[in-house]
């Protein structure tokens, strides 16, 4: 697909610079301990991350409409 053909939503949009100057703002995933995985919301999609140290790591992300 390509990128240019993406509708995105400023929030959507600011999500990366977001997350990195607040990499903790999700709610933990307790179920991945010991790992620092994290979900946040930002419109319709979730994106799930990890931290490792001083990087993020997008493990997911999808439309809050699939059934995941």
């Amino acid at each position: 697909m390509d990128a240019t053909n993406l509708d995105l939503t400023p929030e959507f949009a600011n999500a990366p610079t977001n997350l990195l100057a607040n990499p903790r703002i999700g709610e933990r995933l307790e179920e991945f301990e010991p790992r620092e995985v994290h979900r946040i919301l930002v419109g319709h999609y979730e994106i799930r991350y990890e931290i490792q140290e001083s990087t993020i790591y997008v493990l997911r992300l999808w439309h809050t409409r699939e059934d995941r």
